[in-house]
Parts: C-alpha cells; structure tokens; sequence
C-alpha cells in the first residue's frame, strides 16, 4: 500500500526541494522504530520521484536521547538548513521545547503519532501541527451524542490509556446539569474477565447509570460486553457507547471470540451497541505510517507553491486543508494546528457495522442517516429512556380472536397498573405480544422470535400440549428465562425435573379431584361410578382421586378395566371413533352396576360426546348425579349449542343438573378493586383468565422487585425463577404461593357450579380453610329436582341396569300376547271338544266311611298345592311378598326363585323342563300305541316303565301342569325393553331374540307344541285306571281349570309386568267366578275337598283384591299384611266350623294298600277300545276318532264295574295327583 502512495505521489507531483528531519527517542514505540527504519530510505526515494525534483529529497532520521539534560536543537537543522521537524519522540515536554524553538527559528513542527496531551498541560504554539486528533474533539463528538438523545443518567469506563484517559476527562468537564455522571469506573486490560465482571456490577450495575460510554482500548471493550452480555445490562433499558478506539475492528473481534455460542446467548455482544469512529480510522490502522506520507505529500505540495517556504508559510498553507488528489484520505486541520477528522456514527447490527449518521469535521452536530434505523439493545427500534429501565415481559397469545378476549386486557391493565404505582422504582414492565397460533410447528419459530426480544420472563401459552412444547424448548435455551402459565393446568407439568424452567399461577388439575372427594363426602355419596379419559389430565385427577379415597368413605363401584376412555384425536381435533367406542364401553359399565353418582376426570373436549352417549345410555334424571372438574365451561355450552346443535336436547337432558369446578372469583379488596378498575378502564367485566393474568403479572414483578432490593440481577432467569418460587403474597385471585419441589400453586379452592337450564350458577365455593361456603343457593339436580339423589337405589334390582330403565316393549308386549292368547284358544277348543265327546259322568258322593288310601291323601294335597301355585301367578303382594313367593315358587318348583340364584340359571331349568316334555311325550307314544310291550322285553327297562306309567306321567301330565307351561312362555316374555333393546323378563341379561335367545325360544316353542295339547286331553283320564283311589274329580272342573290356568299364566305375562292394575282386577275377577263355579258345580264327590277348594280359591282371590288395592297406597304398610292375616284366619275358621258342623269325615286311614294302578296300562287300552267298539255297534250315527283318548267317555262306567266287582264297598275314582 504504501509503495502505491508513493508511486503515485512520484507521478502526480512535481519537483520541489526539501528537507525533513525525523526525530525519534527513547519513547518512540519499539513497532514504530522498525517501521519507519525499514522505510526512510524508500519514503526519500519515492518522494523524490513524485516530487520530480532536480535534487533529492532527503529525510534525516534522528534518535535523540532526552534522558541528556539541557535539550537542544539538533544540529542538523542549522547545517542541513531543515525547515521540517517530523517529532515522532513521543515525549510530550521534549515536543513543547521543539515548539517553542520552532516558533522563535521559523520552523515547521510536526507531531506524529500521538495527539496532543492536555493532561500535561500541552498547549497550542503557532509553528506546530498535531497529525492525531485531539481527544478534544472525541469528548465533544460523545457529547453532542448525548445531548442529541437527550440522555441524563450517565457512567463512564475506560482503560489506563494515557488518551482514553484523557477524552474520559474532557468528556467529563462537558457534562453539566441535569446531566449526571452516576458511575465512572477504571479498567485495566490485565484484569480477568471474572474481575471485570465484579467491578461492573458493583459500580455500573448499583448505580443509576443507563448511558454507559466506554473509552477503551477495543480489546478491552470485547471483555466489557462479554461481561454485561450476560447480565441485565445487556438487555433493554441499557444503552452501550464506544469510543473510536474501542470500536477498532471490534465487530469482527465479537464475531470471531463469540463464533462458537448459540444465537440466544449473543445479546449486546451481536446487536444494538453504538460506537463513533473516524472516517479513516481502519484506513489509519492498515497503514501506520500513512500520516507521515501524508505530511510529506502536504508540505511537499506546499514547496511547489513557495520556492522558499518558511514555517510559518507552510503552517498557513495547511491548516487552509489544500486538496490533495492523490491521498486516499485528505487531513485536515483546525487554526490550531491539531488534525480534526471526520466522525461516522455506527451501530452493529448482527456483527455488522451500520453507519447511521456522521459528523463534518467543522462541525459537532450530528447528522442522521434516514434510511437507517438504530436497532438499540433488545432488538428495540425504540430510542431507550436513561431514566426508566424497560424490562420486557413477553405475553404467548394463541390467535388474534383470543386477544380481543379479556385475558389480553389483563395483561395489559397489570403492566400499566405497576408501572403507574412505580413498584420496580426505576424499572417499568413493558408488555409484548408473540402470538403462538395455536399451532405446535411453529414452537421453534416462536422460541426465535423470543430470544429477539430479550424478555425477562414469558406469560403463557395457551393450552397443555403447547405449554409443555414451549417448557421444553426454553429448557435448551442457554439462557433460559421462567415460562409461567395462568392456564395449563396438566398435572405432568408439576415435575421439576422435566420442566425447570416452568410454573404456574393455575391450580394443577390433580387438585380437582380433592375437591370433588369432599364435595362427594359432603353429600354423604359413598358408593361411586368413575370414568376418566386417557390424557393427562384425566388420569392426573383419576390418580389423586385415588389418593383421596384413603381419607374419605367413599367407594368406586365400577370395575377397574372399564373406568379408562381411550382418548384420542384426528388431525382436526375431532373425537375418533375409538374413544367412542370406549366412551360406550364405559357407560355400559355404569349402566349394568346400576350406579348412580357419576364422577367424570378429563377435559371439556369430551364433555358434548360424552352426554351424548349418556343420554342413549338414559344415565339421566332426578336419580343421576354427574360430578367432574372443568368438564363444563362457558366454552363447552358455546361449542353444544353451535357444533352440536342438533343434539343438544339430548345433551343437555344429561347435563343439567351436572356440578363442575371453576375457578373461583376475584378475592379480597385486592380483587374487588381489580375488578371496579377493570371495568371503568374497559367497560366490561373480566374473565377468570383475566384475573389469573393480572396475579401472574404482579408475581413478575413482586419477584423482580425482590431482586432489586437484594442488588440481583433480575435478568439471569435461574435467579429470577428462584424468587418466583419463593413468592408468597395476597392477589385477586387469593393467597399466591407455591408447593415446595413442584411447579404448583399451592390449592387455594375452587367455584362449584351446577349447570340450570344450560346456564352455570356458583352454588358455593371451597377454600381450604373454611371448605364449603354457605351461600344458600339452591341445587337444581336433573329435570329440575331439587331433591338430592342418593347413592344407592331404594330396592335390590338384579339386572345389568337400573328398574327405572324398563320400560314397556310393544313389539314385545304383542308378541307374549299373541303366543299367550293363541295358547289359551287353543286349550278352550280342546277342552270343549273333549267334553262335548263325553256322553255322561257319574259321581257317586262318598257318603260311607271308607278306608282312605295314600294317594286319596295326594288329592286332598294337591288342592293345597294349588293354591299356592294360584299365589305364584297372582298379583304382587309386597307386604307378604317375600313368605309368599318363597313359599307360592315352592310349590310351582320354580327353584331359581326359591333360592335367589343367578338369572342365567333359568336358561338350565327351562332346558331341563323342555327335556322332560320331549320325555313326557314319548312315554305317552310309547304307551298310545302299546309300545311299552316292546321296551318291557328289557328286563332294566321293565321296572322303570312301571314307574314311569304309575307316577311321572300322571305327575308332570297333572300337578306339574301350571308350572311347566309358566316356565315355558316365560322364554317368550319379551314385554319391556331397556337402552331400546327388549330384554327377556326372567333374565334381563338376555337381549330377546338375540342369537343366545333364539337357541331358547325354539326349544321352548317345540316343548309347547308337544307337551300342552296331550296334557290338556290326558289330564282327566288318569284317574279311570284300575286303582285305589276313592277321591274323584268332576272331568268339567279339571277342563276348566286347565282353561283358567292357561288364562291366567297368559294374563299375567302380558299384564304383569306393564299393567299390574289391570292384571290384579281380571285375576280377581276370575279367580271369584271359577270359585262360584266350583260350588255350583261340585268338584269332588268328597264334599270336604269341594268346601276347601272353595276356600282356597276364596283365600287366593282375598290376596289379589287386597294386593290389587295395594297398589294405590303405600305397598309396604304392615296394614296390608295384617289385613290379608285376619282375612285368612277368618276363612280358615269359618272353612273349619263348616267342616266339622255340615261335613262329617267319611274317609278314615288304614295301611298303605300296595296294590297300584296305572294311569295308561295296556290293559285299559284294550278295555277302552272294546267299550268303544260295542258302542259303535250300538251307536253307528257317531264316528269313531282317529286318537283312543277322546272317546274314552265311557271308560268311566267299566271301571266302576271293574272297582265294584274287586271292593264293591269303595269308589275307586281319585283325583290326579
């Protein structure tokens, strides 16, 4: 570079002679020796070139020792005759003596390398020119810097440099009131960076200083923002000045010590410092000995002008500032001699140095660049306040609708609040806004924009998911900054651990749960139903509810595998199917536990979904309770009514009524006149979001003031965090502190609120000092009740879901109708058929004592049995309801009943009795058509047929009758329904007409279709067999009995169960005319038998009309059960006085008589068919039947033959057994 200044100087300029003397001492850097010793001979050289003088130029190094005392003038001025001295000695007080000596001989001085020295009194002589700027004009370049901003509140730091020194002490005589100069602070480059730090923060860091102008070397000025960078003087509210010294390639120092750190940790390092900096100062620094070429190039253009100059000719000829084109860079000088350059006003900008404004150099006023913002400490455009530090608060919102919300009001109502009240003193809160989207992607980008601002704490985000996203990214921050959210309330979110650098003013969702415990406690609810969703918040609040349970008395019903809802969403956010289909799954459970106090833990995001299904599930009503914690919100009433329009009717069947947690209200004085002042400033009342804002603000800056009193640097987010944590203070929304090891608030209680008529009323409040609050507000339970349900149902209901969700099946109803109507038609026709085939019946009354036989004993039984097999089919009684079914189903052998045992159980006795049927019929085959013959040829089988044709026909063709066909139809019985779905009456696990029940109904139909029509016939014709018996029953009773059994089994599976009014009347009714039918008609020939058949069916008909009163008043009265007492005791009297007065005993016992009958022996067969052969002869008019069982009608007169002619002294007709 420099052999092209020469070069060109050689070739632009003429001839001219002079000469230079070129003074060096002891003083003069060692780096300056060796410079201008390896080029003296090549500046004379080539000035001489581009001079084009005849002679050459000659440049007279001199080393002068100025530690010999007197000085003098070096020789060679007087005997080269030197006009010139270059003074590169670098000795302030051996300079003032050349210049006086210059000004008394006429010479030219010029002091190089050094500007000039006011601390050592150095002044202005005539003769003189300094090449350095003075540290005058640095000072005042500052100065109007300051006055420029308008900036009050000042420090000062500089190095040991004899010049630095010395503009700190100019810039220092500059400043007058209100300027203040609260800190001034000297450094040394031997310092560590650790020492450094400490003196800054004792001297710059505790005073009001917020200008702080740093006068040092640029070495030192790297250490110095390396130091603050990371503390709060390198955020915002600072502003950072460099001299020009300091400024010399610092950007590039900065970027290249810095290269290997994150973005976030450069903060003032990397953007926003200003620095002043002469035009040619990089220039100057690449080219040490420009100023002595300049010089040479200046006087030597002054030659050309003057043939014969002097030093005061050519002291004229330069502070004029003649242009010279062949410098790079002009120098210029003021009257004084001293050089004055031109400034340029810079600011970096990521590392790079932005010019963005100057000062002339006859001027100290700054001139700004338009086109250029500053970008000052923080990343901020606004210009700084040296007044009032601004500590940025960033606020994560998630979408533009939500900031017109009332939370964003909050926010910006606590900044201004604190700042009005000056709570930071000197500090203020600046609000800023960073809008999240509510979209997870974009969390990194988020994070970016953050570390832009330089926040000192972040409120928010919006959201679980998002908070833990935005926990984790600040977690790798390398200066993490505290995260504090007023709303994700997930209970993961607690651990310390994970998330360091987290916490929040909301109340974990695990404390829910506690508060539901006692509030379930409160109402005496024990016995429970718990769902709870998959998430986090689900099974946080399911979790601690688990906790709870060991204090309180209080039970979860539903089995475990049941109470998970798999919760899962699409892409959209909508529920999938999935979650559904274990939602079902779930209230299923509910529903078969017939539980009635329903605890929901999860969000509101199922909430509409869920009453949904409750509503097909009919878990709804002045008997349900459904409980959960923020499961309903004004939000979820705003999304049922919108997105779920269509159902809302049915969602709100099932949430009315509901209770739900909230937060609670604005507390205290504090919150009473957050709220007045909320509403004056925005003319609307705030949310409960709002409020929480306002507490998460003030927590900022209660902690932040904290740290101020202390001296701590509020701006290290560890520390910050620190006093967070340990905060404890009264808020609007009540006491504000923090759970020792967690990132939870401490509880301070919640709203409760109950959902009327799709609005949601505060009925009362929990704190955790005085528990539930009294606020005497009414309770609306479901469809408007205000009775509170209980926790258990008043009555054992043995089926997979509550009585009260049965209800009457029509499609059901008709079918057991049609089945039971068909039956009973079909028994009428072949009662009628079979009497009109009987030609005549004769009872002869037994009116001689006769020895009574076993199975006359079995007749006079089996009236018992059937009356209490009529009981078994009558009309609920409750008052006597449990001695008389056990007693009634022991006689209709209904042993499921008897013992109470599992329903499932009748799928095994229905099966067992449509064997018997199947059994039954074949027997009655076999013996129609002789072929027991055949099967008594096997001597095994010989006996069992006997047994069976003696005792299990005529049983289970007879007494077996009622019972059989009961337990028969009830498979068809599918009159009532449940959740839209029929259930079988005898066991409502079945569905009816299911797959399983199909299987039922078919064995059951056939079993029917087989065993009801024979049964019917035979019934009557037992008793004509070769026996014993004495005892005969009236062949028109049996017939019409068999008709009344079968409408009486018919009428109460269709009535019964759906019309029990109507059932107990047409019983009555019946049961009263069959009596009156019985005593007209004379059952038996044993008047004793008819009396208590009479009474029997007296009795019966008494219990239906008192049971069918009943059912108007209160079933359960012990009235009832002493009315029906009497009654009967008086049946029984009167039946007794009868008996002993009107009919005297005509039977009397005697020995077991071996001698046994069958009911359809061959031998019978045979007689029945000679009989009916003979009397076809007689009658030919009357056609013979296909089946020998009708035209039995005369069987009768050959067996009494037959009897006569074996006892004629005994009837032998009985009953069936």
């Amino acid at each position: 570079m420099i052999s092209f200044i020469l070069f060109f100087v050689t070739t632009a300029l003429g001839s001219s002679d002079i000469k230079f003397l070129l003074l060096t001492s002891e003083f003069t850097s060692k780096e300056l020796n060796n410079n201008l010793d390896s080029n003296i001979h090549e500046f004379s050289e080539y000035v001489q070139v581009s001079l084009k003088l005849d002679d050459p130029v000659i440049i007279i190094p001199l080393r002068v020792s100025l530690s010999e005392l007197p000085w003098t003038l070096p020789e060679a001025l007087f005997e080269k005759s030197i006009q010139i001295i270059l003074d590169a000695t670098n000795n302030v007080f051996y300079s003032e003596f050349l210049s006086e000596n210059s000004f008394e001989k006429n010479f030219l001085h010029i002091v190089l390398s050094r500007p000039q020295n006011k601390l050592s009194e150095e002044v202005f002589m005539p003769n003189t020119l300094y090449t350095e700027p003075s540290s005058g004009q640095q000072a005042q370049i500052l100065h109007s810097l300051i006055l420029n901003f308008g900036w009050k509140n000042l420090g000062i730091i500089h190095d040991l440099d004899e010049n630095n020194i010395q503009i700190a002490s100019e810039f220092r005589s500059l400043i007058k009131t209100p300027q203040i100069i609260h800190s001034e602070l000297i450094l040394d480059s031997k310092f560590s960076i650790t020492e450094i730090n400490a003196r800054i923060k004792s001297t710059i860091g505790f005073s009001q200083s917020r200008v702080i102008i740093i006068i040092t070397s640029s070495s030192l000025a790297e250490l110095i923002l390396t130091v603050i960078n990371k503390g709060f003087m390198g955020g915002p509210g600072f502003t950072w000045i460099l001299s020009n010294g300091a400024m010399m390639n610092l950007n590039e120092i900065l970027k290249n010590s810095n290269s290997q750190k994150n973005d976030d940790e450069l903060r003032v390092i990397k953007t926003g410092i200003l620095g002043i900096q002469i035009e040619d100062a990089v220039f100057m620094s690449q080219n040490p000995l420009y100023e002595y070429l300049a010089m040479l190039c200046i006087c030597a253009s002054g030659y050309m002008i003057d043939e014969y100059p002097t030093g005061t000719s050519l002291m004229s000829y330069i502070t004029e500032n003649p242009y010279i084109n062949i410098l790079p860079y002009q120098l210029y000088f003021d009257d004084n001699g001293v050089r004055v350059s031109k400034y340029h006003l810079l600011n970096m900008q990521n590392f790079v140095m932005i010019e963005i404004g100057s000062w002339g150099t006859q001027s100290y006023e700054l001139q700004m660049n338009e086109n250029v913002q500053i970008l000052w400490p923080g990343m901020r455009y606004e210009i700084p306040s040296d007044e009032i530090i601004s500590l940025p608060l960033v606020f994560l919102y998630p979408s533009d609708d939500f900031s017109e919300s009332t939370v964003k009001n909050g926010f910006n109502f606590a900044i201004s609040e604190i700042n009005t009240l000056q709570i930071l003193g000197n500090n203020k809160l600046e609000g800023q806004f960073i809008q999240t989207q509510d979209n997870l992607n974009i969390v990194s980008g988020v994070i970016k924009q953050i570390k832009t601002k330089y926040p000192i704490g972040l409120i928010g985000p919006w959201g679980n998911e998002a908070a833990m996203s935005y926990a984790n990214s600040i977690n790798n921050m390398t200066n993490p900054i505290p995260l504090v959210s007023y709303q994700a309330s997930d209970y993961t979110l607690n651990n310390t651990s994970k998330y360091p650098y987290f916490i929040r003013t909301i109340q974990s969702d695990s404390l829910q749960s506690s508060i539901i415990a006692a509030y379930l406690q409160k109402n005496n609810w024990q016995k429970t139903a718990v769902i709870y969703t998959s998430d986090n918040i689900g099974e946080g609040q399911y979790i601690n509810f688990l906790d709870n349970l060991k204090t309180y008395d209080i039970s979860i019903e539903n089995d475990e595998k049941y109470r998970k809802i798999v919760y899962k969403l699409d892409e959209q956010g909508n529920v999938m199917s999935e979650t559904i289909t274990s939602l079902k799954e779930s209230l299923m459970e509910i529903v078969r536990k017939q539980l009635k106090i329903i605890i929901y833990f999860g969000g509101d995001t199922l909430t509409p979904y869920l009453a949904r299904e409750a509503d097909k599930k009919e878990l709804r009503g002045e008997e349900f309770i459904w409980i959960g914690g923020f499961w309903i919100t004004e939000n979820t009433l705003s999304v049922i009514n919108t997105t779920f329009s269509e159902d809302s009717n049915s969602i709100f069947r099932v949430l009315n009524g509901a209770i739900a947690l909230g937060l609670r209200p604005a507390l205290g004085t504090i919150g009473e006149n957050f709220i007045s002042n909320y509403l004056k400033s925005y003319n609307q009342e705030p949310s409960q979001w709002s409020i929480l804002v306002y507490d998460t603000v003030y927590l900022y800056a209660y902690s932040i003031k904290r740290m101020i009193d202390a001296g701590e640097d509020y701006t290290n987010g560890t520390s910050l965090l620190q006093y967070i944590r340990s905060s404890d203070f009264t808020g609007a929304t009540g006491s504000l502190s923090f759970s020792e090891g967690r990132n939870d608030r401490t509880l301070i209680g919640y709203s409760i609120l109950n959902l009327q008529n799709g609005q949601l009323i505060r009925i009362t409040q929990y704190d955790p000092i005085n528990q539930f609050s009294n606020d005497n507000i009414t309770v609306l339970y479901g469809y408007h009740t205000t009775t509170r349900p209980d926790d258990t149902w008043g009555t054992v209901y043995n089926c997979p879901f509550p009585e009260i969700m049965s209800n009457l099946s029509g499609e059901g109803f008709g079918i057991i109708a049609g089945i039971s109507s068909g039956l009973f038609i079909l028994t009428l026709l072949l009662s009628i058929f079979y009497y009109r085939s009987l030609q005549h019946e004769d009872m002869n009354q037994l009116s001689k004592k006769t020895k009574k036989s076993w199975k006359d004993t079995l007749v006079q039984l089996t009236i018992a049995v059937e009356f209490f097999q009529f009981l078994a089919i009558a009309p609920y009684f409750k008052s006597l309801q449990m001695v008389i079914e056990v007693i009634s189903n022991m006689f209709m052998f209904d042993f499921m009943k008897i013992t109470q045992a599992d329903k499932k159980y009748y799928w095994d006795l229905l099966s067992g009795i449509c064997a018997l049927c199947y059994v039954w019929f074949v027997l009655m085959i076999l013996t129609i058509i002789k072929g027991e013959n055949w099967v008594k040829k096997l001597p095994v089988c010989k006996k069992a047929i006997e047994f069976m044709n003696s005792y299990f026909l005529p049983f289970f063709g007879n007494t077996m009758f009622l019972p059989a066909l009961a337990l028969l139809l009830d498979a068809f019985v599918c009159d009532h329904q449940a959740l839209g779905s029929s259930y079988v009456w005898r066991d409502c696990y079945m569905t009816c007409w299911g797959t399983d029940h199909i299987k039922y109904v078919i064995i059951s139909g056939f079993a029917i279709f087989l065993y009801e029509p024979l049964a019917v016939i035979c019934r009557p014709i037992w008793q004509l067999a070769k026996t014993d018996l004495h005892i005969k029953t009236r062949t028109l009773f049996l017939l019409l009995k068999t008709c009344l059994q079968i409408f009486l089994i018919s009428l109460g599976k269709i009535l019964q169960g759906s019309y029990p009014l109507a059932h107990g009347i047409i019983f009555s009714l019946f049961i009263l005319v069959f009596a009156g039918a019985t005593y007209k008609y004379r059952a038996f020939n044993y008047p004793r038998c008819d009396l208590w058949q009479i009474s029997s069916l007296i009795a019966v008909a008494y219990l239906s009309i008192l049971a069918t009163i009943s059912m108007s008043a209160d079933q359960k009265n012990i009235g009832w059960f002493i009315g029906l007492a009497l009654g009967w005791v008086v049946i029984v009297a009167v039946t007794f006085y009868l008996q002993h007065k009107y009919f005297p005993v005509v039977l009397y016992s005697h020995d077991n008589d071996k001698n046994g009958g069958k009911v359809f022996s061959i031998h019978m067969m045979e007689k029945i068919a000679i009989n009916e052969k003979d009397k076809d002869n007689k009658n030919p008019k009357v056609p013979q039947e296909v089946c020998v069982i009708p035209i039995a009608a005369n069987v009768e007169n050959i067996n009494q033959n037959k009897a006569h002619e074996n006892n004629p002294s005994e009837e032998n007709e009985a009953n069936p057994i």
